[in-house]
């Protein structure tokens, strides 16, 4: 439920204006707490989309609003939840839709592109609270850039099947070659039960903040912890 609570803390100015639009983003202000003028900074600071907001940490997002009061870590949390739920639905959407959209670039900037992603883990059987191996593999269609690699920012939460709370399972900031898109995260383990796998992986030059129009998100890989 959006309560707004955020709209009443001072931002400074930011000279985009949320009501003009950004070619290729999200409305980030669907987000419980995000506000107009959040919205604005998150933009101006090159997160434009849901996915690029799921897959920054919550230290990168409060550095990014450092001056903005009473954010706290598990609000940023939350906002990294909703995003990464809001991405998955609009996925979901388009991947139902009987109509091929490929919409010519706005005359502000390229339309945003959201890339295919596979994950699978290793060991085939995983222990609870045993380290095991995830690898993201990207389907880069069509070249992100000029550029041989890209920086890159990938999170992967755990949602248990049975209820609860998800988790974090690992967060990895890094470079990605173009030529062979793939990226090897590590988890920390996890607790007895069954899970599903979700992650969101933004992409961007290296050296720069501001994102190459490319996206990638998998969901549904459903794992099984057994006990030790």
């Amino acid at each position: 439920m959006r309560t707004g609570w955020y709209e009443e803390v001072a931002v400074p100015e930011n000279p985009r204006h949320h009501d003009d639009g950004v070619a290729g983003a999200d409305d980030l202000t669907r987000i419980g707490g995000i506000g107009s003028k959040i919205a604005d900074r998150l933009y101006a600071a090159g997160i434009l989309t849901y996915t690029d907001l799921a897959s920054r940490s919550a230290d990168e997002i409060s550095k990014l609003l450092s001056d903005v009061s009473g954010l706290s870590a598990g609000r940023l949390d939350s906002w990294r939840d909703e995003a990464r739920e809001l991405a998955a639905a609009a996925a979901q959407a388009a991947s139902e839709s009987p109509v091929e959209v490929r919409a010519t670039p706005a005359p502000h900037g390229p339309a945003r592109q959201t890339s295919p992603a596979a994950l699978s883990v290793e060991p085939a059987m995983l222990r609870a609270e045993e380290p095991f191996t995830m690898t993201m593999t990207i389907d880069l269609a069509e070249p992100a850039s000029h550029a041989d690699r890209l920086a890159y920012s990938a999170v992967i939460v755990a949602r248990p099947m049975a209820g609860g709370p998800k988790l974090t399972v690992a967060e990895l900031d890094g470079l990605l070659g173009t030529t062979s898109p793939a990226i090897t995260i590590y988890g920390a383990g996890l607790p007895p039960g069954a899970y599903r796998l979700d992650g969101a992986v933004s992409l961007r030059e290296p050296g720069r903040n501001q994102p190459v129009h490319l996206a990638a998100l998998v969901e549904g890989l459903l794992v099984q912890v057994h006990s030790g």
